[in-house]
C-alpha cells in the first residue's frame, strides 16, 4: 500500500516537473521577446 502510494507521488511530481518546464518553455519563447520588444519600443520613444 506505501509502495504504491510512493509511486503514485512520484508520477505526480514528475508531471509536475514537466509541466512547469513546458509553462517554462512557453513563456521563454512568447512572453520575453514581447517584453523585450517593449523595452526597445520605450527605449525608441525616449531618445
Amino acid at each position: 500500500m506505501l509502495k504504491n502510494y510512493e509511486m503514485k507521488q512520484h508520477t505526480v511530481s514528475n508531471r509536475l516537473i514537466r509541466d512547469m518546464s513546458s509553462i517554462l518553455r512557453y513563456y521563454l519563447v512568447t512572453v520575453q521577446p514581447i517584453a523585450e520588444k517593449a523595452e526597445v519600443a520605450e527605449n525608441v520613444r525616449e531618445v
